[in-house]
């Protein structure tokens, strides 16, 4: 009886030595698998921001690729069309498409580079987060390693399906097809999930998982040692202990930025991965629409017209002091008609213009819309420029004095009119809509007026008339856009 309690009084001791051995193999604490997803929401969103980044830069450039497509537009009905003011008002809309296409295309030249470098930072981010969720997912089995638990104990109900984690593939086909960041997980001041202290990623006082075996000690098996170990560029702080005292927590990653910009010194990864963030949310809108039909509301709006039709009435000489309000105003209603829906006006003019083509060789009209994209507007806007050309310059001779006398001081009979006031607008001025102009003659008093104009000619420039005396001379030259 003695010898039969002797040997199990050493068995027992031999079974609690053996299994407190094991213990101590393996009493390290496991992660919760709450905290991992939020670790893998974390890692998808930040993948996410090649999409929003691609999301933004497209814009960008349908916007740049619509200007092109309506500065063409607008150019074939300037130099198409019979109307000297038609010509004057499409051209100056096409003059402001065009700096919409440069700006669009330096603010594409600016953020490309950027946004590239932001977009790794936070896929290199996502990666790494991944990654350590992998590892910790396959170092846990259903039995003994419960590495990654959904309560104290209990390995993770996803073991066959990791994908439900959260965590974003190692390879996309295509960025994901998104507009901004996901507020639930990412927000202007940091990442939603986790906070302005460390938040715990294990189960306290669990002994479940190997990995975080540690305490300080030099043996070969300790994994971490007894300080903090940062890990994934500082976002994760990891403490091994040799028992169930090990500590694994993200560190403080709200209240880390303002608008997404993170504040202070950029010493930390949380705010470097929301610097990625802010640069791709600063990707800056075009200033005009991306698409053609809202490009043409924008750019035919007569507020709009105003500032480019004054430079080009400077530019002819055409403009009254003080009166360039009333005359951009005169010309605007003479294209577009005296009501409220102007814009729409002129893009119906803008819809009925045909371009010129080739089919089978021969040319024909077709409709700005049905000339095939970009290729068949640039073929009709070369048509349109090869077949500009003033009429035939008039043969001069010693009874005919030249022309350009007689366009001077037509036209500074008109400056005259236009520097007068409305009290002054009298004799041979008249106000003609708010503009004081030259009075419109009839018949008769057109050929004695001419006739003063024929005989102040020939007094200043015979002599340049006698020089330009062709037999049968013809011109042809660009055409000139005034406005009459």
């Amino acid at each position: 009886g003695k010898k039969w309690n002797s040997l199990c009084w050493t068995a027992w001791r031999m079974g609690f030595l053996l299994a407190l051995l094991t213990q101590t193999e393996a009493t390290h604490n496991a992660f919760d698998e709450t905290a991992v997803k939020k670790l893998c929401n974390l890692a998808t969103s930040l993948q996410n921001a090649a999409g929003v980044a691609t999301k933004k830069l497209v814009i960008l450039a349908d916007a740049a690729q619509a200007a092109e497509a309506t500065r063409t537009k607008l150019l074939i009905e300037a130099l198409t069309t019979k109307d000297n003011g038609t010509a004057l008002l499409f051209a100056a809309a096409a003059v402001q498409v065009d700096s919409c296409a440069r700006s669009t295309t330096a603010k594409l030249k600016e953020h490309i580079p950027k946004a590239l470098a932001a977009t790794t930072k936070a896929s290199m981010g996502a990666g790494a987060l991944t990654s350590f969720v992998e590892m910790l997912h396959n170092m846990t089995d259903a039995s003994n390693r419960k590495c990654i638990s959904s309560g104290a104990g209990t390995a993770t109900r996803l073991l066959q399906d990791p994908t439900k984690q959260g965590c974003p593939a190692y390879s996309i086909e295509s960025p994901a097809d998104v507009t901004g960041f996901n507020a639930a997980h990412i927000k202007a001041t940091g990442f939603t999930e986790f906070a302005a202290s460390t938040i715990s990623l294990i189960f306290t006082g669990d002994n479940n998982c190997g990995f975080l075996k540690g305490g300080g000690g030099t043996a070969k098996t300790d994994l971490w040692g007894g300080a903090a170990t940062a890990i994934i560029g500082g976002l994760i702080d990891i403490t091994g202990d040799s028992g169930n005292s090990a500590a694994a927590a993200v560190k403080k990653a709200d209240d880390i930025a303002n608008n997404f910009g993170p504040t202070g010194t950029l010493n930390t990864m949380a705010k470097k991965l929301m610097q990625a963030i802010a640069t791709i949310n600063s990707i800056q809108e075009p200033t005009c629409p991306a698409a053609e039909e809202q490009q043409l509301d924008h750019l035919l709006n007569p507020e709009n017209l105003k500032p480019h039709l004054t430079t080009t009435l400077k530019g002819l000489k055409r403009q009254a002091k003080g009166k360039e309000e009333q005359q951009i105003t005169a010309l605007i209603n003479k294209v577009a008609g005296k009501n409220s829906e102007q814009a729409t006006q002129l893009k119906a003019k803008l819809s009925k213009t045909n371009g010129k083509t080739l089919e089978n060789e021969n040319p024909v009209l077709k409709p700005l819309s049905q000339l095939g994209g970009d290729e068949g507007l640039a073929v009709a806007l070369l048509h349109a420029i090869s077949e500009v050309k003033t009429a035939a310059a008039p043969v001069a001779s010693c009874d005919e004095p030249d022309k350009g006398v007689l366009d001077a001081a037509a036209e500074k009979q008109i400056k005259d009119c236009s520097t007068k006031e409305e009290a002054e607008c009298k004799g041979e001025c008249v106000l003609v809509e708010g503009v004081c102009a030259p009075k419109k003659k009839g018949e008769g008093e057109n050929e004695e007026k001419l006739g003063k104009l024929h005989l102040l000619a020939e007094e200043s420039n015979k002599e340049n008339a006698r020089r330009k005396m062709v037999a049968n001379g013809k011109e042809k030259s660009a055409k000139i856009i005034i406005f009459s």
